[in-house]
This record gives structure tokens, C-alpha cells and sequence, in this order.
């Protein structure tokens, strides 16, 4: 199944090539949990290490939610959002009844993809004054104030810029461990947009964490960046790419370069995370109650 829907299950999917599926709440890590007609696998979901739940379930979402519920509640971690194709998380909003509870995200958003032998290269990457690189120790100001920028524009985290230190560790340590699935452009000696794969399996990445500051804007520097490290991708064997996207400007230059939109996908993050007292009463809520799991 998870085959099958090859552009929505990306994330999921290269979730269990690199976290496997044993859980000790380790990143990338989640509980899977499967709902089957006559032994097929008709719909899945996935309790990750950060609280986000996936979900890719045509059928058998309610006995799902009531699964991953029902394990929020009895050993956690506590759900922090929704992540999957729009018609899914809709329905399990419906059933979950949330309604109340703030969202510091809440976006229904394109799913696109694109063959990358049909990737049309903008002609700024043959620029003589334009370098396509990853990052290096130097530019960690740089990240640092993109990262925020990002953060507040693209995931609504309005406190980003108190956890600046924080930040400023993380992205330090990564760049001394080398990091490979960023890409940065420069202009002229000036850096002026990132592109990340966040995910990666059989051959495919998904693009994600696109940021260009405003003031390199309407320039062509985003389509040249994702169009670039997908050059360089393809080099390595990648053969598709996939990306969430919803802003129009955003999905102008992705269709520019080649990305055609392939479904709906919805992602939602909660402001406060849904504790387990809290999943514990929407086991026994009404009228549309999740069914706590039977014992295998």
C-alpha cells in the first residue's frame, strides 16, 4: 500500500528505512500501527518519536486513531500534530472532534512531484557569479537567521527567535557532522537561498525547508536552488522528487522547473500538544468515539 502512494507516504516511508521499527523514542522513530481486510494492508498510521501522528488510511482510520490514541494515552508521547493526505486528516479531525484545542499550524496544502529526467534547469545555474554548494562552518549566522525566518514565515512558531540558542547548537553540531542534505546558492558571494532534502528512499527525496530571505525574492533563486540540488541528486541515482506546497509563489516556481501537483496534503501542529489525560478522554468521547484496540 505504502508503495502504492509512493508521493504521499515519503516521509513515512524513509521514517522506517532510517528509524526501523523498533522504538526507543530516537528520531525518525515511530509506532506503526496497521488496519487490514483479509490480511492486506488497507491503512496505516504512525505515532513518531515528536508526537506528530502520519496517516495514509483509505480505509480503517477509525480502528487507527483509536490505536494510536489509545497509545498516546497509556505510554505517549503526546500527539503534537497530523501529518497526511487532506481527505484523511479532515476525516480524523471529524472523528476526533479538536476543535477546541489552538494550532500553531494548520495548512491544507498541493502535493507536487516531479521525474527528474523531465527537471528543466533554470538558466541562472549557468550564471558565471552563481554557486550552488552546501554549508560550511561559516555560514552558521547565516542558517542560524534563516532557520528562524523560516520558522516564524512557514511554520507559524511566532517564539522562534527566543530559542535562538538553542538553534545556533543544533545547526553548529550539524554542520560538524557535514551537512549533506543541504543546499545552499550563492550570488556574487552572497548566499541567497536553501533548499533540504528531508527525506530520502528507493530513490526518491522530498524537498522540504525552502527559504529564500525577502530581499532575494522574485528573483528565480528558489527554483534555481531546488533545481540544482536535484541536478545533483540525480547524479546519485534519484529519480523523483516530491514536495508540500501552498504558497502561490512557491508553486509557480516549482511548476517552472518541472513539478506537477499529484494530490492534496494537509500538515497541523497543535500550540500545546494533546496530553495523554487528554487522549484518555477522547477514548471514551462521543458520538464519534475511536475504539480502543483489542488485544493481539
Amino acid at each position: 500500500m505504502l508503495d502504492a502512494d509512493r508521493d504521499a507516504t515519503m516521509f513515512v516511508r524513509s521514517n522506517m528505512h532510517v528509524g526501523g521499527f523498533d522504538y526507543a523514542g530516537a528520531p525518525r522513530q515511530a509506532k506503526y500501527f496497521g488496519a487490514f481486510a483479509d490480511e492486506l494492508l488497507v491503512g496505516m498510521a504512525a505515532l513518531c518519536w515528536n508526537g506528530m501522528v502520519l496517516l495514509n488510511a483509505p480505509r480503517g482510520l477509525e480502528p487507527l486513531l483509536g490505536a494510536i490514541v489509545g497509545e498516546a494515552a497509556a505510554r505517549g508521547p503526546d500527539i503534537t500534530g497530523f501529518g497526511g493526505p487532506t481527505a484523511h486528516v479532515a476525516h480524523a479531525r471529524l472523528l476526533l472532534d479538536l476543535s477546541d484545542l489552538p494550532y500553531l499550524h494548520d495548512i491544507d496544502a498541493g502535493l507536487y512531484a516531479v521525474t527528474l529526467d523531465t527537471l528543466r534547469l533554470p538558466r541562472l545555474l549557468e550564471a558565471s557569479d552563481v554557486l550552488l554548494r552546501r554549508p560550511r562552518v561559516g555560514d552558521l549566522s547565516v542558517l542560524v537567521d534563516w532557520d528562524i525566518g523560516y520558522r516564524i514565515e512557514a511554520l507559524g512558531e511566532r517564539r522562534a527567535a527566543a530559542k535562538r540558542d538553542e538553534i545556533v547548537r543544533v545547526i553548529a553540531q550539524r554542520l560538524g557532522r557535514g551537512m549533506d542534505n543541504v543546499w545552499l546558492l550563492e550570488r556574487d558571494g552572497t548566499l541567497v537561498s536553501r533548499s533540504i532534502f528531508g527525506a530520502g528512499v528507493s530513490g526518491m527525496v522530498q524537498i522540504g525547508g525552502v527559504w529564500t530571505p525577502p530581499e532575494a525574492r522574485g528573483k528565480g533563486n528558489a527554483r534555481a536552488v531546488v533545481a540544482g540540488s536535484l541536478r545533483a541528486a540525480a547524479v546519485r541515482g534519484v529519480r523523483r522528487a516530491v514536495l508540500v506546497a501552498h504558497d502561490p509563489a512557491a508553486i509557480r516556481a516549482y511548476e517552472a522547473i518541472g513539478f506537477k501537483r499529484v494530490g492534496g496534503y494537509t500538515l497541523i501542529t497543535f500550540a500545546q500538544p494533546v496530553t495523554s489525560a487528554r487522549c484518555e478522554s477522547l477514548l471514551n468521547a462521543s458520538p464519534y468515539r475511536p475504539r480502543r484496540p483489542t488485544a493481539a
